[in-house]
């Protein structure tokens, strides 16, 4: 049995995610100098017993929530 561990994921909007919203730039398209728009949130999840994509973005397809009760199930 692996051990649980956990590891931070970003949840939002599509757009937001992909660096698309609104809040990034002004409406004459200059950079706002933010990082990350008000639509992302950060999750705390198991890295075991999550799945994640296999591609170059890691797109979380399932999350177990963070403390883990995937064990106890």
């Amino acid at each position: 049995m692996s051990t649980c561990t956990p590891t931070t994921v970003f949840g939002g909007l599509a757009d937001c995610l992909d660096g698309d919203c609104d809040e990034y730039a002004t409406e004459d398209g200059q950079p706002t100098g933010i990082e990350r728009c008000s639509h992302i949130r950060e999750e705390q999840v198991c890295e075991q017993h999550s799945t994640f994509s296999n591609d170059e973005w890691g797109y979380a397809i399932h999350t177990e929530p963070w403390p883990c009760q995937a064990v106890t199930r």
